[in-house]
């Protein structure tokens, strides 16, 4: 404060006026900015984590549908799939939407 005090003296009266303004705003922002830059409430560590969570849950359910999915075209595939004289037919199943969702959101997970 004393500081302030030897500054607003080499002014005249109605110069004290801005120059106090001026310091004023001047050492608000420098305590705000380095209050803020110390502060943890910029790293946004909690979204990041909650974000990982989400992805790998996503990543088990697309897992557990792919598994009872090619559960399901297995068994069907054992009751349409028959034999002719040279080859077994067996159907193929289609890409899977899940399966591509997967690949992406595992592409995204690895650390």
């Amino acid at each position: 404060m004393k500081y302030i005090v030897d500054i607003l003296k080499q002014f005249t009266l109605k110069q004290r006026f801005a120059v106090l303004i001026f310091i004023m705003i001047v050492s608000s922002t420098t305590y705000i900015l380095t209050t803020y830059i110390k502060s943890d409430s910029n790293t946004c560590y909690e979204v990041i984590e909650l974000n990982k969570k989400y992805v790998k849950d996503f990543v088990s359910i697309s897992n557990m549908i792919r598994e009872e999915r090619m559960k399901d075209l297995k068994a069907v595939a054992d009751t349409v799939s028959f034999a002719t004289e040279e080859h077994t037919i067996i159907p193929i199943p289609e890409v899977n939407v899940m399966d591509s969702i997967l690949s992406i959101t595992e592409s995204n997970t690895k650390e």
